[in-house]
This record gives structure tokens, sequence and C-alpha cells, in this order.
């Protein structure tokens, strides 16, 4: 054999020592630049709802947490629909933040869905709907006294209030 065949062989050796060692680097930047991808694609596709959330939370600063992810469900023409969006809670909030959540919804062109709607002692629930964007507002009272078989007691109107909004697939 030839000297230059074996620095040829040499340095394919070492080429391919170098990819094999290299490749799970250059892998990772690659995969890393798709989900940074799809991270900004998610984003842009649901500004609309993270962009509502935050004018909620800008309104009634201090008392809504942060933004988070959710999935929740939403009745559309008499079926379920599991709904993946986003989420905001008011750990301490009073019956004046969750009636005006009522005016904000309508002010801002939300239609109330009554397919969407609960209410009962402790709880309520108000469904609404702008184009593709669905909302529900939950509220849970947090202090009052319950004992068997007597009337609920309601101590004051703390409640815990959580807005989960998202787009539904298709508007009919």
């Amino acid at each position: 054999m030839s000297k230059g065949f074996i620095i040829f062989l040499v340095l394919l050796l070492v080429l391919g020592v170098g990819f094999w060692l290299t490749k799970d680097y250059f892998f990772q930047i690659q995969e890393e630049k798709v989900e940074f991808q799809k991270l900004q694609n998610y984003k842009a596709q649901n500004k609309p709802i993270t962009d509502l959330l935050d004018l909620v939370k800008d309104k009634y600063l201090g008392i809504y947490g942060d933004i988070q992810e959710t999935t929740f469900d939403w009745r559309h023409n008499d079926n379920v629909i599991s709904i993946q969006g986003f989420t905001i809670i008011a750990k301490e909030a009073r019956d004046v933040h969750y009636n005006e959540l009522d005016i904000y919804f309508r002010d801002n062109g939300f239609v109330f869905d009554i397919s969407n709607a609960a209410d009962g002692a402790t709880r309520g629930m108000m469904g609404y709907k702008r184009d593709n964007i669905v909302c529900i507002e939950r509220r849970r009272l947090i202090d009052f006294t319950e004992n068997p078989n007597e009337p609920i007691y309601v101590n004051s109107d703390k409640q815990e209030i959580t807005i989960s909004c998202g787009l539904l697939e298709k508007v009919n």
C-alpha cells in the first residue's frame, strides 16, 4: 500500500470518529431550532388568547396569577370538546371581580353561551364566545361553612376565579 492511501484511510477514520463524536451535538442544535420554531408558531397561533388574558391581568392588577397552559371542556352543538388553551387564576377575588368580568367580556365583543353556564350554592360557571375564541369563567367560594343536614352559611364573598380561554377548531 502506498503512503498516500494509508494517510487517506487514517484521515477518513479520524473524520468518521470526529463526526460520530459530534453528531449528537449537531442533531441537538437542529432539534432545538425545530422546537423553537414550533414554540414561536404556537405562540403566534394563540396570541389572541394570551393577549386577552394579559389584558384581564392588567385590568385587575395583583389579583390574577401567571398565564398557564390548560385543557378545558366546552359544550358545542350537543358535544363536549376538549380545548387546549390558557388559564389565569385569582386565588382571593370578590363578587365585584366576578361581576366585572361579565361586563369586561361583553364590552370586548364576547357573547354569553348558555350551554357553558352553571350555578350552584358554592360555585358557578359562565361561558363566552367571540368568533372562534371561547372562554370559561369559573368561580368557587372559599369562605363558607357547611355542616351535615344544615344550610350552607357563606361567611364572606371571597372566591377563587379561574378564566380559561382557547380556540375552537371550526366555527359552526
